[in-house]
């Protein structure tokens, strides 16, 4: 990129929609992981609230929820 020109990068994911939400169920799955670990053993570390909405953001969005709606829903989870 040239000094003083300013480009936003965009990132393209060709996917089905079986795969994402494929991909959606294993994210949630790996945070279900997490908490399960915290409850059989509490000096685990446990993630923030900030992490589970994110992946729950992704999750949503993957399942093709547009974005302002998937962020109303996470940030009711």
């Amino acid at each position: 990129m040239s000094e003083g020109r300013k480009e936003t990068a965009r990132a393209e994911l060709l996917i089905t929609p079986e795969d994402a939400r494929s991909i959606a169920s294993l994210l949630r799955y790996a945070i279900s992981l997490n908490t399960t670990a915290g409850l059989v053993s509490p000096t685990q570390r446990r993630l923030a609230t900030s992490t589970y909405r994110a992946v729950e953001l992704a999750a949503l969005v993957l399942e093709g929820k547009p974005l302002e709606e998937a962020i109303r829903e996470s940030d009711q989870t």
